[in-house]
């Protein structure tokens, strides 16, 4: 038999378990919200396969650049090959 001690010590195991497993799913699920209202763009496939890729613009002379969620960047140029300049 259990002492009353094991008793109040498997309750509290088991509650403070119960209490993350539901903190966890929460919070879960407040990701998925959040991640499927985030605006998409041309350069994604579909809402749950972002390309990561980011629009940057230089402050002083307004050029946009693109850069990769690996590190790469490069200018960002229009359909005729001309550089993209924020005005």
């Amino acid at each position: 038999m259990k002492s009353k001690y094991e008793v109040i010590g498997n309750h509290l195991t088991m509650g403070a378990v119960n209490y993350l497993l539901k903190v966890f799913v929460i919070a879960y699920i407040f990701c998925l919200i959040v991640g499927y209202l985030r605006p998409i763009d041309d350069s994604d496939s579909s809402r749950w396969s972002r390309s990561g890729f980011k629009i940057h613009t230089d402050a002083k002379t307004g050029v946009q650049y693109i850069s990769t969620p690996s590190g790469g960047i490069a200018p960002r140029i229009d359909h005729n090959g001309n550089i993209i300049i924020a005005r």
